[in-house]
């Protein structure tokens, strides 16, 4: 399939649903040669929702220029988003204890976690697109791969993106830069979340499935450190010990202040004696000067 591609970046300021301001972007946009169709990419940063909608390109150009035109489009592939994880919830809640298929979603110790190959789902009248396990463990080593390209900030984070969207797309035609960018806000949230619960005791121990594998990659960050860490006897958490740290380290330091001010205060004193005793002495030799030029002095008037 021949494909071109150009991208945009023109801020739209529609309506939401419910009548409140949004601001979304169409991030992606490309024109499909063999259906004479265009996909169009919107994104919203405030809900961090991508919407992927395939339109002629009569429709795409108007969407771009047109807002009112462009804010029902999304409107509308949200609403049918909701209207479709509504009835996913029904078909859940009526298959009794049937497996959690949604990969992202982290477990308590005993429960269990299934996690279906091939259950891809990709609407091109929406632009939904169902993680497998599969497509995320290809996310995280195509990350992995350029972690060192998003800490360097020689490229940008949407050329990070779209480079790996493109490497990604040899087992997923249609996913794009956008949505692995949100897919990966989503499992860091995970991550932490999971993370910071494990290291409270008494806590059930969750189970994730990508746990291992992103404990791995982020351990090391300093968002992913543990809030707390709760014990019987009390709460004992990192936060405490820092704090207990930066206290001594206070107690330290206003000990050796008031050490500096005394030693200060005593070198003051002793300098201030000095001062008092030369002074002094100067005075006792001025008088003793004196006296003996009076001598002097009576022994000429004498000898007169």
């Amino acid at each position: 399939m021949t494909s071109l591609f150009a991208t945009t970046s023109r801020p739209l300021r529609p309506q939401n649903i419910d009548g409140s301001e949004c601001a979304f972007t169409i991030t992606w946009r490309e024109f499909i040669k063999t259906t004479m169709a265009t996909r169009l990419t919107f994104y919203d940063p405030e809900t961090d929702t991508a919407v992927e909608l395939i339109l002629s390109e009569e429709d795409a150009r108007r969407a771009e220029n047109d807002l009112q035109f462009a804010t029902a489009l999304m409107n509308s592939a949200l609403q049918e988003r909701a209207t479709r994880q509504g009835k996913t919830t029904n078909v859940k809640s009526q298959q009794g204890d049937a497996d959690n298929t949604d990969p992202d979603s982290p477990n308590t110790e005993g429960h269990s976690q299934s996690a279906h190959q091939g259950d891809t789902v990709t609407s091109e009248e929406s632009g939904l697109y169902r993680w497998t396990t599969e497509m995320v463990l290809f996310l995280l080593d195509n990350y992995v791969e350029r972690e060192e390209k998003f800490s360097s900030g020689k490229f940008s984070q949407k050329k990070n993106w779209e480079d790996i969207a493109e490497a990604m797309r040899s087992k997923s035609p249609l996913i794009t830069g956008p949505q692995c960018a949100a897919k990966m806000r989503s499992l860091k949230k995970t991550y932490k979340s999971v993370k910071d619960h494990n290291n409270k005791s008494g806590n059930d121990r969750r189970k994730w499935l990508f746990y291992e594998k992103m404990d791995t990659i982020f351990q090391s960050k300093a968002w992913a450190s543990p809030v707390a860490v709760a014990s019987s006897s009390g709460v004992s958490s990192q936060r405490s010990q820092e704090s207990k740290s930066e206290v001594s380290s206070e107690s330290s330091s206003s000990r050796k202040t008031k050490e500096n001010m005394a030693s200060l205060l005593k070198k003051r004193l002793q300098q201030k004696k000095e001062e008092e005793e030369a002074r002094a002495k100067r005075h006792k030799e001025r008088m003793e000067m004196d006296e003996k030029m009076l001598a002097l002095l009576s022994k000429l008037v004498e000898n007169k």
